[in-house]
């Protein structure tokens, strides 16, 4: 069953247990594939956003969930009608819609890249069963290790990016919701990074901490 133009890797009888892989005993490291490197960029990528809005969340003093659960990414969720998760959308942008997901996180799990689970969960559509991923300590130091020198991991991706200025650029006035897409609203409300607030029911403006992560990511923009 697809997800999101993405093939389910679920299992038909899944467990709880995450699969963790094992050595192959060949010794001989291989390079991940192009492929194999896309997944696990985006897993990255997820993972350290999370990791920057529980920390936001320990300063405000707010509580914070535990690693153990909020280190486990959404990958996909078995059900025709539901949402593509946001890992889907990263990687549908980056044009990788085609078959193959249940195999590339296979070679990632024998690569001791990530942990794999499938999971029961409540969703819009009722109970189903839903794939997650995690990263290991050595799948994040290969995902860190590819990212170019120069790239500051606490910018966002050029269409968050984008969006959040679009929410910023009228100057404390309401903007529509109709103006970005529900993604961005996501990844930037409230229940996301915390970048834009909810001025009404129809409207959204610039939160401080967008307006903080604006002057400090692009200085020359005035943001008044």
């Amino acid at each position: 069953m697809r997800t999101g133009g993405h093939e389910n890797p679920a299992s038909q009888n899944p467990a709880d247990r995450p699969s963790r892989a094992r050595p192959t005993g060949s010794g001989r490291r291989v390079p991940l594939n192009t492929r194999q490197r896309a997944y696990l960029t985006v897993f990255y990528q997820l993972d350290q956003e999370e990791e920057r809005r529980q920390r936001r969340r320990w300063h405000q003093r707010l509580h914070r969930d535990p690693a153990e659960q909020w280190r486990w990414i959404p990958y996909a969720t078995d059900h025709p009608a539901a949402d593509p998760t946001p890992a889907q959308q990263l990687l549908d942008r980056q044009g990788i819609k085609d078959p193959g997901t249940g195999s590339t996180l296979a070679a990632l799990v024998r690569r001791r890249m990530i942990d794999l689970r499938h999971i029961t969960v409540e969703s819009t559509v009722g109970s189903t069963t839903q794939t997650q991923v995690r990263l290991t300590p050595q799948g994040r130091a290969e995902a860190r290790g590819n990212q170019p020198q120069e790239a500051d991991l606490d910018r966002l991706p050029g269409w968050l990016h984008q969006a959040l200025h679009t929410i910023a650029e009228p100057e404390n006035e309401p903007v529509p919701r109709t103006t970005i897409g529900r993604t961005s609203a996501r990844r930037l409300g409230p229940r996301g990074l915390g970048y834009i607030e909810d001025a009404s029911t129809w409207a959204y403006r610039l939160g401080e901490s967008g307006r903080a992560y604006l002057e400090r990511t692009d200085p020359t923009t005035d943001q008044r």
